[in-house]
């Protein structure tokens, strides 16, 4: 199995495991050298954060799926 088949198979994990490793040395980063006091309490703000992340995501999904069924369509004319 060469380079590129491996990461066609494990392509998911590998993005999950580079962002939860991103996501989890920012996290440290931030309790270890906080820059200013936060406005509100740190769970409240990292909650915030996350529902944000998912929303951009979902809401992109849903964009990328009409903008692809839109293509398909007047690709087929």
């Amino acid at each position: 199995m060469d380079f590129s088949q491996i990461m066609a198979r494990y392509k998911i994990v590998i993005r999950l495991g580079c962002f939860f490793c991103v996501f989890g040395l920012m996290a440290v980063w931030e309790c270890v050298a906080p820059r200013r006091d936060p406005p509100a309490h740190k769970t409240t703000c990292w909650v915030n954060n996350l529902d944000i992340v998912s929303l951009n995501s979902f809401v992109s999904l849903r964009a990328m799926r009409s903008i692809a069924a839109n293509w398909e369509r007047t690709d087929a004319i």
